[in-house]
């Protein structure tokens, strides 16, 4: 990319004028997929292969997040993103037959407050 089409792309294209950097909180395309790689259980490896990254790439992903966001733990981090509502947490809802076999299975997502044990997410909200 050229120096000059960056500087395109910061000028607001209605008036030309510059449009001020914005310092809210944010998460890139990449930084959102390894994060949710990583919610679903998987390790960094398996989330960098998943993505074709190299395993040091997607570690450079997630060290420079919790440095960001103030936040040495992936479960303190990941709290806080949904805290500030960069990435969201849908709870599985399941509806069972009288066979015991489920039946449908929604996901609801988690309008609360959430704290951040040793080892666990506590939700202390309610669904939506």
């Amino acid at each position: 990319m050229s120096p000059r089409s960056r500087v395109k792309r910061r000028l607001n294209p209605a008036t030309g004028a510059q449009e001020p950097k914005s310092d809210a909180p944010h998460l890139s395309k990449r930084e959102r997929e390894i994060v949710a790689l990583l919610i679903a259980g998987r390790s960094v490896k398996e989330a960098a292969a998943a993505l074709d990254l190299s395993p040091r790439t997607a570690e450079g992903y997630l060290e420079r997040l919790k440095r960001r966001f103030g936040q040495p733990r992936l479960l303190a981090l990941v709290v806080h993103l949904v805290k500030q509502g960069l990435i969201a947490i849908a709870i599985p809802t399941f509806v069972f037959s009288g066979t015991g076999k489920i039946r449908s299975c929604a996901f609801k997502p988690v309008r609360a407050s959430l704290r951040c044990s040793e080892d666990h997410i506590v939700l202390g909200g309610s669904l939506c």
